[in-house]
């Protein structure tokens, strides 16, 4: 029972030491949340996997993984509904799920929960930190360079953890304050939030320090605990090092910019949260084709961690749940295989008849699911394709079935080679097994959302097309060397493990450090002034002015053309302090309903008659009677100011202005709601 919360202790061990490494400084309430989170989805998780007869080989990452899964849902649901802030819930949890397991939870055998996965845990964890260095270190390098390491997107996700901290009532969009939230895959966010309340950290330091490499390690441990049910512990060891040294598939053949797997990883924080739970899932689901004892429950865990991933990250469901249904319903038996097969090939033909006999049909289709812009900007965004491809292929029919030919290369890259042999391997050993149709469904899955995956809701077309390749990557990964493993003799596995393992660390220690999710500027132009870059001069400075002197509550506003604005200094600043926004983002907020977008021009409004007042007395006062604590000029001064006399703040053009307005309470702010949209 004592290896549960050794496996508890190492995760608070991990968070500790990556928030250390991002600048926060440790304290007695930084240690318990960190503490209180990781005994919370250990014993959550050991709790539900004994509730299904502990089915799988690698109990304590699968635990860790269904746990926090769990966990984080349940602090979202208790968030939005509640207005709960994570401490206490997080609290809650602990003690629940160590009273659980210590009295009445079920008993561990030494064969299902290993120590031997503590050890294995503990490397992964050491080439996460690793190879995540950089992108962990950004905060500081921020503080001390004023350079931002990391994709800018971590300013962004940094505003979805402030939402959830500090909670007097359900969570509100600190970029529209006063606006609920939409609902989206929030869970992985509220967690983090619990470090804002009890250790004054930013945003930006939570994402950097937290987030992102717990959702690394948690993507690590889901695809681990799914490999090692497949073909062993090796095999996992295998997987999870392939990872690592096998060359990003961005680094070689066209050197496209679009499918470089570090910078979709490390720039979409959510996708380890998602991939974790969907590669746990998996892993039940063949326990259950395997005849476990309580399958009815196992199968009951596996449709329930996938159905809560679309919390923790939409895509990654979308991808995978659909081929994880397909496989079981072809164990299912002779008779259900011939009705998935007939019942795919009729719809396939339907699909295929209706698309070349139908015009009106065809140019819906194109112009909904935006198949033809999606493959040009994946093959123009890559160094070689202009040159080596498009010449000799024309813009036709064969072009465009060329280029999606090209997008599954691209997203696989040698494994798109390597698995087949490796299943080639691991057929002629050990013969065929329903599992071993996953990874090609979920190939044929990927292709489908590539055709028919609509925008998404911020007419993003790309947004389900392409933020699941990361999942796709680490399947086939998985695979290849599960089947390899089940290929070769037994004696060899344990062996080259090591040497996977020894190789990975090696890779791991050249890389860190280094920025290894910077995006290819030659493949991707325009993403150069996004990672690496320094941020406005002065964000620094004002941000740290607001986060000494701003008081709980308050609001702050900018310029109508900054508020705007989708990216700039009004982002930088919310990233480097939890204060909410009066609007910021304003162009992609009135996307979301005719209430958001009828709030973004009133404020937009107001914020033009602050700009053209005649002076700054006048000026302040329309804040204040907006509820408006805090004005910040962040492109220029105002032209009722324009020596900064009245300004609370001054450095570098910028400047702090704050105005005479109580904090208003939720009944003054509350607007957007569900109801209303």
């Amino acid at each position: 029972m004592t290896r549960p919360f050794a496996f508890a202790a190492l995760v608070t061990l991990f968070q500790l030491v990556t928030l250390h490494l991002s600048g926060v400084a440790l304290s007695l309430p930084l240690l318990a949340v960190a503490a209180g989170l990781a005994v919370a989805c250990q014993s959550v998780g050991h709790v539900l996997l004994g509730w299904a007869g502990h089915p799988l080989r690698a109990a304590l990452p699968a635990a860790f993984v269904t746990g926090f899964t769990v966990v984080s849902v349940a602090l979202f649901g208790l968030a939005a509904g509640l207005g709960l802030s994570p401490v206490p819930g997080i609290a809650g949890f602990a003690v629940a799920g160590v009273a659980l397991l210590l009295w009445g939870g079920p008993r561990l055998d030494s064969e299902r929960a290993d120590w031997a996965d503590l050890g294995w845990a503990a490397v992964v964890m050491a080439v996460v930190a690793a190879v995540a260095l950089s992108a962990i270190r950004s905060p500081v390098t921020l503080e001390t360079q004023g350079i931002l390491p990391i994709w800018y997107d971590a300013f962004l996700h940094g505003l979805s953890v402030q939402a959830f901290a500090g909670l007097e009532g359900p969570p509100m969009d600190p970029e529209l304050y006063g606006a609920s939230l939409i609902f989206y895959h929030y869970a992985p966010f509220v967690p983090p939030a619990a470090l804002l309340d009890v250790a004054g950290i930013n945003g930006l330091t939570a994402v950097a320090g937290h987030l992102l490499p717990l959702g690394l390690l948690i993507g690590a441990l889901g695809l681990y605990a799914l490999v090692v049910q497949l073909a062993g512990r090796a095999a996992g060891v295998v997987a999870l090092a392939l990872l690592v040294i096998v060359p990003d598939p961005a680094d070689y053949m066209l050197l496209s910019g679009w499918f470089d797997m570090a910078w979709l990883l490390f720039g979409s924080v959510g996708s380890g949260y998602g991939m974790g739970p969907m590669f746990v899932a998996a892993a039940c689901l063949h326990v259950a084709l395997g005849g476990a004892e309580h399958r009815r429950r196992v199968l009951a865990l596996a449709v329930g961690l996938a159905l809560l991933s679309i919390l923790e990250r939409v895509q990654m469901f979308m991808l995978l749940a659909p081929p994880l249904l397909a496989v079981w319903i072809w164990a299912a038996g002779p008779r259900w295989r011939r009705g998935l097969v007939i019942g795919t090939a009729l719809f396939l033909l339907v699909l295929t008849v209706a698309l070349v006999a139908l015009p009106g049909v065809r140019a819906d289709w194109l112009a909904r699911a935006k198949v033809i812009e999606y493959l040009e900007i994946a093959m123009n965004w890559s160094e070689r394709y202009a040159t080596w491809i498009a010449p000799h292929i024309g813009t036709g029919f064969p072009a465009r079935a060329a280029q999606l030919g090209l997008v599954v290369l691209l997203s696989l890259g040698v494994f798109l080679l390597d698995a087949p042999v490796a299943a080639a391997m691991k057929l002629r050993r050990a013969g065929a097994e329903p599992m071993d149709l996953l990874p090609g469904l979920t190939l044929a899955m990927y292709v489908f959302l590539v055709l028919f995956a609509p925008p998404g809701f911020n007419g993003d077309h790309s947004e389900y097309k392409h933020r699941h390749t990361v999942e796709l990557y680490f399947l086939f990964a998985g695979f290849t060397a599960a089947w390899a493993l089940r290929g070769l003799p037994e004696r060899v596995s344990r062996p080259l493990a090591g040497a996977a393992a020894l190789a990975a660390l090696a890779v791991a220690g050249l890389v860190a450090g280094r920025p290894i999710d910077a995006p290819n500027v030659a493949g991707l132009p325009w993403a150069g002034p996004f990672h690496g870059q320094p941020v406005a001069k002065g964000v620094p400075q004002v941000a740290a002015f607001l986060a000494a002197e701003a008081k709980p509550g308050a609001v702050m506003a900018t310029d109508a053309t900054t508020a705007a604005a989708r990216l700039g200094p009004m982002t930088e600043v919310m990233g480097l302090v939890d204060l909410p926004a009066y609007l910021a983002r304003g162009d992609l907020k009135a996307l979301r309903s005719p209430c958001h977008a009828a709030v973004v021009a009133d404020r937009l409004a107001l914020l033009g008659r602050v700009a053209a007042a005649p002076d700054a007395t006048t000026a302040l006062g329309l804040l204040a009677e907006a509820g408006v604590g805090y004005y910040l000029a962040l492109s220029g001064l105002p032209d009722w100011d324009k020596a900064g006399e009245k300004a609370a703040f001054l450095t570098d053009g910028m400047a702090v202005y704050i105005t005479k307005t109580p904090v208003r309470d939720a009944a003054f702010w509350a607007m957007c709601n569900r109801q209303q949209e």
